[in-house]
């Protein structure tokens, strides 16, 4: 059978976006002076690629990625990114040749990009080309996921491919656009894509029973049910002003961010009516929290589905998974938690939230987790600590602490921030 190759030519600018907080994910805009890239895309064999298997940390999606004929590497496939990009600290252990730096904006501050040519990625099925592309600084996130982030696949790769997020199974499927037809029983919502940034409408339902409809990035980057820019937050009036909240501090690719969770009566994506929904709002990201867009739809969201995202036919369609009707969980022990060390296997309370059933425990900033319901540290992995601290309310989570030289044993009972 002849590889089939798709070629297409991305518009626009790098806009970068990563949720990385402990509920808050935090959205971005990158830009850069660069030139559009031409991305080609082949399929080993026919028209499809399947199967392809990612891990769903955070709500995430993270794929092996060979760059250059390297061993696997670890990827966050993010709809929210304009274009794929590598770790920077990466580049020379790939054997790279930067070509030019360039200082941007990006949320929380100011990063450095490096260019590069020449780059090829392959997964199972499939290789993909981008043209010239950059390199940015992701090791800094690396601690608030717990995992290496050696590159990130973005828009100019989901944009040659009809992209099938399979979440219950975890599984990615490719399609070449032109033989590709909708399963029977799919619902399609329509996407807009303008300067590389996919668009959907979400309604979401006010606490007073009033209903505001936003243009909505789709962002598979984002680990959240849905953030709000604050312009579109202000101008809806849609968070009251004795509204319980939860100011949450983020990150993003240039630093620390600050926004506030609360919560909706409902919110409406498509024919779904989804209640109670835990929304992020950003509230300070060096700019980029005044967009005219509504906000950006994230994993939390996006993993209760089957996703297909048709860009050449304008749609997402959408099958509804066993997890539509699970709860919109918040992070109940008041515990912002990050690895340290090369394995990611240290834990170090980074936050400890005041009022929350932590602080009345007794932890503290700069405490170690050394266990998890009797599970040493060694054996865990960040997003297990991270699901285990989203549990429902009274129930009882005990960790292993140490602080200095001191250990103890500490029994949280849980209860949601909202």
């Amino acid at each position: 059978m002849t590889p089939r190759v798709v070629r297409r030519t991305v518009p626009g600018v790098l806009a970068v976006a990563i949720a990385a907080g402990p509920a808050l994910g935090c959205r971005g805009g990158l830009e850069t002076s660069s030139a559009p890239s031409a991305g080609t895309l082949r399929f080993v064999s026919g028209d499809r690629a399947l199967e392809i298997p990612f891990d769903d940390d955070f709500n995430l999606v993270f794929l092996e990625v060979r760059v250059n004929g390297s061993q696997p590497r670890s990827f966050l496939l993010d709809t929210g990114f304009d274009t794929s990009v590598l770790n920077a600290d990466r580049i020379e252990e790939l054997g790279l040749v930067p070509l030019g730096k360039e200082a941007v904006a990006q949320p929380g501050g100011t990063v450095e990009t490096t260019r590069l040519e020449g780059v090829r990625f392959e997964l199972p099925g499939v290789e993909f080309g981008s043209g010239p592309i950059q390199a940015v600084p992701l090791t800094g996130l690396e601690p608030f996921v717990g995992r290496r982030v050696d590159g990130i696949l973005g828009h100019d790769f989901v944009s040659l491919a009809v992209v099938e997020l399979d979440y219950p199974r975890r599984v990615l499927r490719l399609y070449d656009p032109a033989g590709f037809r909708a399963a029977e029983g799919a619902v399609a919502l329509p996407v807009t894509v303008e300067a590389s940034e996919p668009f959907v409408d979400l309604t979401l339902v006010r606490l007073d029973g009033a209903s505001v409809t936003g243009r909505f990035k789709i962002d598979t980057g984002s680990m959240d049910v849905a953030g709000l820019n604050r312009n579109f937050t202000d101008e809806n009036a849609l968070v009251a002003a004795n509204q319980a909240r939860v100011p949450i501090p983020g990150l993003a690719v240039g630093g620390e961010t600050k926004g506030y969770l609360v919560r909706f009566a409902a919110m409406r994506f498509g024919p779904f009516d989804l209640p109670s929904p835990v929304i992020g709002v950003t509230t300070d990201s060096a700019g980029f929290e005044d967009r005219a867009n509504a906000g950006t739809i994230g994993g939390d969201l996006l993993r209760r589905f089957r996703v297909t995202l048709d860009y050449a036919h304008g749609r997402m369609l959408l099958a509804p998974a066993t997890e539509i009707g699970a709860p919109f969980e918040v992070e109940s022990s008041g515990l912002w938690v990050v690895t340290e060390g090369m394995d990611y296997r240290r834990f170090r309370v980074r936050l400890v939230l005041p009022g929350s059933a932590a602080e009345d425990a007794g932890v503290r900033a700069g405490d170690e987790i050394t266990a998890l319901d009797g599970v040493p540290a060694e054996n865990l992995r960040l997003a297990q600590i991270w699901r285990a601290l989203r549990g429902p309310d009274g129930s009882v989570v005990r960790l292993g602490m140490r602080r200095d030289a001191e250990t103890r044993d500490v029994a949280l009972t849980l209860r949601p921030l909202l």
